[in-house]
């Protein structure tokens, strides 16, 4: 690759050919819950910073930042009926960015009228506040299944971290990568401790540890599948046979065993990412799950109160090596692999995307028909890496901590309900094939 091609798939600000591309799509920015609780909160996307809030009314509303009138950033700003008001003389913007208050000026004054700053499209969805910063008409915002199914505990987990967006998401086109930074590198992690019989080697280091016997991408209407053969499977197993989704742009699930676990890779500026974990949590129909009035969002811890990188979590381990990668990866210097496989696919397809959106046409993945677009259903396996979680249909086993453990979401206040759950559909599984579940 050369450094000119790396620049095309890699920088995302206005005028560039890959913003361009990534504007078509909606992309998630804060939690329901922290808008619910802050109402005016500074953003930045794609290289524009940007003010969300929620007026008093319940609407959403992303503009620029600066007042028309004296320049005063909006973020310092407060809602009320009609939208976001000014601190300094009280200009007021509705969500569409059209000034409709100006209390000093006459009565009869239509300077209102010709004010408008700029704005963009931003809509809530399983707990998310998404934007759309293309042209118009917009697309539909996507109905992923664990974005939209009812009966789900959910949660956020969020980090801003120093890289750009395309090293986070060829992480995820890496599958070799678990078997050693999550598989060796954890069971150094904690040997180095002195704990190697902690719960976490059986939870999440051991299955990483089999190696990659096949690893394949299918194209999909939506991006591609990945499917691999773990040393001791075969192509009927789940990790080859149903796979887990990757949705272009920037979106990775690993659907299994009652887990949904996605992560978005939204592009903040060409040097600096929202890493967000969305986790979704399904749970057997003889499990009375709570209403979550509320999806928690949090931050994800990147190092230890002593400055140490959390090497003892997978997300963690993630965040580590793609910021050890620098602002920006320098891809001409590369060495690649056929491990690689999946890395160069996503890369060609990026900027076949890319080129297609300059010569004037529309890139993949794009939903315009609410008939379509009721649930986007995604691939689901009935495990989880061995975890031991439940399947589609009947609970077989639960070992606590599976759900939630070494996933970023150490801060979540809901991690306990979330596993006391699991490990009470284990407890009052029905018979299964004549004997109780485990």
């Amino acid at each position: 690759m050369t450094p000119e091609e790396n620049d095309l798939i890699t920088r995302v600000g206005p005028g560039t050919q890959g913003g361009e591309l990534l504007r078509r799509y909606w992309h998630p920015i804060m939690g329901s819950s922290e808008l619910n609780r802050r109402k005016v909160i500074p953003v930045r996307l794609m290289g524009e910073d940007l003010v969300l809030f929620r007026d008093q009314s319940g609407k959403l509303g992303l503009v620029e930042p600066q007042c028309a009138h004296r320049r005063v950033d909006l973020s310092t700003g407060f809602v009320v009926e009609e939208g976001l008001k000014c601190p300094y003389h009280g200009w007021t913007y509705d969500t569409t960015g059209q000034c409709v208050a100006q209390p000093g000026e006459p009565a009869d004054s239509q300077l209102k009228d010709r004010v408008r700053i700029k704005s963009y499209i931003a809509e809530e969805l399983g707990g998310l506040v998404f934007a759309y910063m293309g042209p118009l008409p917009a697309p539909l915002l996507p109905r992923w299944d664990f974005l939209v199914d009812d009966g789900m505990l959910r949660q956020i987990g969020y980090v801003i971290a120093p890289f750009n967006w395309l090293q986070a998401i060829e992480n995820s086109y890496d599958a070799v990568h678990a078997e050693i930074l999550h598989g060796q590198f954890f069971k150094h992690a904690l040997d180095r401790r002195g704990d190697p019989s902690d719960a976490k080697y059986e939870i999440n280091v051991a299955p990483m540890l089999r190696k990659h016997q096949e690893i394949r991408y299918d194209r999909t209407d939506y991006g591609f599948i990945r499917r691999v053969v773990l040393e001791g499977d075969g192509k009927s197993a789940d990790l080859f046979n149903v796979g887990h989704g990757k949705v272009f742009p920037n979106l990775t699930t690993v659907n299994g065993g009652g887990t949904c676990t996605s992560t978005f890779q939204v592009p903040v500026d060409d040097t600096h990412t929202l890493y967000l974990g969305h986790r979704g949590y399904r749970y057997p129909d003889w499990v009375t799950v709570p209403k979550q009035t509320e999806v928690p969002w949090f931050e994800i811890p990147i190092k230890d109160e002593k400055g140490n990188w959390i090497d003892d979590d997978i997300v963690g381990q993630d965040l580590m090596v793609m910021m050890a990668q620098g602002p920006i990866l320098d891809r001409s210097k590369e060495v690649l692999g056929t491990t690689d496989v999946g890395v160069v696919q996503f890369r060609r397809f990026l900027k076949e995307q890319i080129l297609k959106v300059r010569d004037g046409g529309e890139p993949i993945n794009l939903y315009r028909d609410p008939a379509k677009n009721r649930r986007l259903e995604l691939p689901h396996s009935k495990n989880f890496y061995d975890r031991g979680v439940f399947g589609e249909t009947k609970a077989v086993s639960y070992r606590r901590g599976s759900a939630t453990g070494a996933l970023g979401m150490q801060n979540s206040p809901i991690n306990e309900l979330v596993e006391d759950l699991y490990e009470q559909a284990a407890r009052d599984a029905p018979l299964i094939g004549g004997r109780e579940a485990a």
